[in-house]
């Protein structure tokens, strides 16, 4: 019947060799007027 367990494998959270990682684009930069920088939130409250 081929039945496996369902439970979290190991090593999940180490990322990929293959994926790209995205630098931070605001490392270092100084935000001294409005509409420099822009944040979203897309969390769900309830």
């Amino acid at each position: 019947m081929n039945l496996e367990a369902i439970y979290p494998k190991t090593d999940l959270s180490k990322p990929e060799k293959d994926k790209y990682k995205y630098p931070y684009q605001l490392r270092g930069r100084i935000i001294a007027h409005p509409h420099e920088a822009w944040a979203i939130d897309i969390s769900l409250s309830m």
